[in-house]
């Protein structure tokens, strides 16, 4: 269910109308009047209308993400795909953020990806930008250009639409019409953990989280300048292996949330660190720890 309105305005954006805040993370869609500046970037090189994975580097900064931490390490893989997706691999889960997914292709002057890493005290960010590309089973001419953007310091995760045709607008065409979104599942697409996904009107969209392995489509591309914020409304300050001192915990009162930040029961946790009691699903879900409001993430067997 969508809960609450979105009406935060910023410095040269203009808010679009009602777009909601949704668990697990809040979501703001704007138009920028700022132009679409060259990125001066490295290309990157993809298999056009294949879909290939093309691994990339990261600099050594933990994401965060639905509420869990992905460190840097040799088992958190980064990928672009040349099909309009980033995505966060491990042995188990798998995070997409969907840009613009559809059949993209290289048919028009110009079309290229490329990405950028911007390293500072405060702002650090991994930017992937499609420029001038085409949707593969839309008529030509058409073309468009989007950026996906995660920002280290907050968690957000930014979509920014550039230069597109008119042709892109409203798209009827089942195949051509684009997947626009975040979520968190396992690998092999077995569990969902979590999704705030983006369907029908692209300039006032549905919002779809349920937990299920189902993708809606937009029925178009946002127009030129169109920002979506998807800014995380559940901690994020986890951890995979442990969360402050073991100490801290045994005994402690904690509440129990699931991925989409929903309570799932308050309890207490035993003395060698497990929930104590409480009906509670498989999989991750995040403790807090009632008095220091500490958060760690448990997986539920």
């Amino acid at each position: 269910m969508l809960r609450s309105l979105v009406v935060a305005a910023l410095c040269c954006l203009a808010a679009l109308p009602s777009v909601a805040d949704q668990a697990p993370y809040r979501i703001q869609q704007q138009i920028t009047t700022q132009p679409w500046e060259p990125l001066d970037g490295t290309p990157v090189t993809v298999e056009w209308r294949k879909g290939t994975l093309v691994p990339i580097q990261a600099p050594p900064i933990a994401m965060r993400l639905f509420g869990h931490t992905f460190e840097s390490t040799d088992t958190v893989e980064l990928y672009l795909q040349g099909n309009g997706t980033f995505e966060v691999f491990t042995p188990k889960l798998l995070m997409l953020a969907d840009g613009l997914f559809t059949e993209l292709d290289s048919a028009t002057p110009g079309a290229h990806i490329e990405m950028k890493t911007v390293i500072a005290k405060t702002g650090s960010m991994l930017r992937l930008r499609y420029d001038s590309v085409s949707i593969a089973n839309l008529a030509a001419p058409n073309f468009v250009s989007f950026e996906i953007q995660y920002r280290y310091e907050t968690g957000e995760i930014v979509f920014l639409f550039g230069p597109s045709s008119e042709n892109t607008r409203s798209i009827t065409a089942k195949l051509a019409q684009p997947f626009v979104g975040i979520s968190l599942q396992e690998a092999d697409f077995s569990k969902m953990y979590g999704k705030v996904w983006l369907s029908e009107d692209p300039n006032a969209p549905t919002i779809d989280s349920s937990n299920t392995i189902a993708f809606p489509r937009l029925a178009g591309v946002p127009v030129p300048g169109t920002v979506i914020t998807f800014t995380p409304a559940v901690a994020t300050s986890v951890n995979e292996e442990k969360g402050g001192k073991d100490e801290e915990w045994r005994g402690a009162p904690v509440l129990v949330h699931d991925l989409l930040g929903r309570l799932l029961t308050r309890t207490t946790m035993t003395s060698t660190g497990v929930v104590l009691e409480g009906v509670l699903p498989q999989g991750p879900v995040i403790v807090v720890h009632a008095r220091t409001h500490e958060t760690k993430l448990l997986y539920i067997n």
